[in-house]
């Protein structure tokens, strides 16, 4: 049950960002006649997801370490749990907060792309 739960989140995840992204770019496309970005705002996705590699590694590491984690120590689970585990998940709580966020913002017919060609 849980790889079967895990692996629907892990779908979500790599299937809704590009889509909002789509979104974003085709009602940027309406709103602007003639001005190509696409270019531009995958080039600017590229470097947000590498960054946010990067700064994956850079917070969870030193956490480990702060948390006192030592390779190979039996006592050592808990620290590895919460930095993996729970860390993860509250980023992911705040994520869907700002998105819940972003949806209320945006009218419902930009949204669902009834606007007017």
């Amino acid at each position: 049950m849980i790889c079967v739960l895990s692996g629907m989140a892990l779908g979500a995840d790599l299937a809704l960002p590009p889509s909002l992204l789509a979104d974003v770019i085709d009602r940027d496309a309406r709103s602007r006649a003639g001005a190509a970005a696409e270019g531009s705002y995958f080039g600017l996705w590229s470097l947000v997801t590498k960054a946010n590699l990067a700064a994956a590694a850079g917070i969870a590491l030193p956490a480990l370490a702060w948390l006192g984690y030592q390779p190979g120590a039996p006592a050592a689970t808990g620290a590895l749990s919460f930095v993996y585990c729970v860390l993860p998940c509250a980023f992911k709580l705040g994520s869907a907060a700002v998105l819940w966020r972003w949806q209320r913002c945006v009218p419902a017919a930009g949204r669902l792309g009834l606007q007017g060609d």
